[in-house]
């Protein structure tokens, strides 16, 4: 072969290894030409710090959210909500559905685009799915509850070890930890409204008291009595109970479930309350085995609760069926039981975190995800108070 021909296949050599490489650097020089011209709209994959003095309000502004899948990738995705009205200078949440609709699991990341493309420099994002990449088992859908939770809480944590968070943001934390607990103080009045109700009229009506004391027409020989362990049919339509869950009289009290329930209850408030303090005056340990007691004693009373309702069940004849008594008592124990484990997993989560990452210290500021569990425990307590006055003992 003459030099020319050799010359040439080198030359020819080096152009398919230069766009073999090149083929290679397409993607990121791509991302890099799209961040300085702003075309198509790319953003930064990375959690945005929001400086209170960037932020400009009062403008109405439409926004439509819509979803394209790459052709290998056979998932069902796309937006909750398709079109938002927001307002600048305001935070929002958009949420995205995504299922698995294969037999095997697999692993893909979302890549933001805005349009128009002037628009991407103005859009912040504090947390988003699309900062890595997500793992879905065969016909697994996101974001289940328990998976928004867990990334949402993980990423507030990030961010604030991170020192992304702002006053304003903190500043949302507590009232929006201020307005759960009266949404569930709310919620609990209505039970116990309803037992008012129950008790002071409706039950006393069908007996002939009070000023609709004619209802009593209705079952004559109906007696008013709380706990009421019959029905004015007798039984017909629901089951009568042998016994209620009542104080039983001074001679049973220590073999009483409710009691022991109410001293484990009070006990751990008092020991969350013992972990605040060690909290803030710097001892780590001594906070850790106050939170550890605390959530002992929340798996205890839920092991009493589940023993008290085995004993109504089997024992005493009482249940869901049982009358107005029977639905009103468990509903309002059942779903302050609910609470209670609710309340212990959330500290449950501070001791984790406390435990094997080192989080919290002595300022408020660095603890406050301890001291909104601590809140809602005491919340929990002061509910069973309640309960263990109007339900048991009166």
């Amino acid at each position: 072969m003459n030099e020319g021909g050799k010359k040439t296949i080198k030359m020819l050599s080096l152009a398919v290894l230069g766009m073999f490489f090149f083929s290679f650097a397409l993607v990121p020089l791509y991302d890099v030409f799209c961040e300085v011209t702003g075309l198509n709209g790319k953003i930064d994959l990375s959690p945005s710090r929001i400086v209170e003095s960037d932020i400009s309000e009062g403008r109405d502004i439409t926004v439509q959210f819509v979803s394209h899948n790459n052709e290998q990738m056979p998932w069902d995705f796309g937006p909750s909500d398709e079109v938002i009205n927001i307002t600048t200078g305001k935070y929002y949440t958009a949420t995205y559905y995504v299922k698995n609709t294969t037999s095997k699991a697999m692993v893909a990341q979302a890549i933001p685009s805005v349009a128009p493309s002037n628009a991407a420099a103005h859009l912040k994002k504090l947390e988003c799915f699309c900062f890595e990449q997500q793992i879905l088992k065969p016909g697994e859908e996101a974001p289940s509850f328990g998976a928004t939770l867990f990334f949402w809480f993980r990423k507030v944590v990030q961010e604030h070890l991170a020192g992304l968070d702002s006053a304003q943001l903190n500043q949302s934390f507590v009232y929006g930890m201020a307005w759960f607990i009266f949404s569930e103080v709310m919620f609990f009045a209505a039970f116990f409204g309803a037992l008012f109700y129950v008790r002071t009229f409706s039950v006393p009506w069908l007996g002939g008291e009070g000023e609709k004391g004619l209802a009593n027409m209705l079952w004559e020989n109906f007696q008013s009595t709380w706990p009421l362990l019959t029905t004015p049919d007798l039984g017909a339509a629901y089951t009568v109970p042998e016994k209620s869950m009542s104080f039983p009289g001074w001679d049973k009290i220590l073999t009483w479930l409710p009691l022991w329930n109410t001293i484990v209850l009070l006990s751990s408030s008092v020991t969350v309350h013992m972990a605040h303090i060690n909290l803030k005056a710097a001892n780590k340990n001594k906070f850790n085995i106050w939170l550890g007691v605390t959530v002992s004693l929340a798996i205890f009373f839920v092991f009493l609760q589940a023993l008290e309702y085995y004993e109504a069940y089997e024992h005493y004849g009482l249940t869901l069926n049982s009358g107005i008594y029977g639905s009103t008592f468990f509903m309002l124990t059942g779903f302050h039981g609910f609470h209670v484990m609710m309340g212990g997993l959330m500290l449950s989560v501070m001791l984790i975190r406390s435990v094997f990452y080192n989080h919290f210290k002595p300022d408020p500021h660095e603890h406050f995800g301890f001291e909104a569990a601590s809140w809602y425990w005491h919340f929990v307590d002061v509910v069973w108070v309640m309960l263990f006055m109007f339900v048991y003992i009166l």
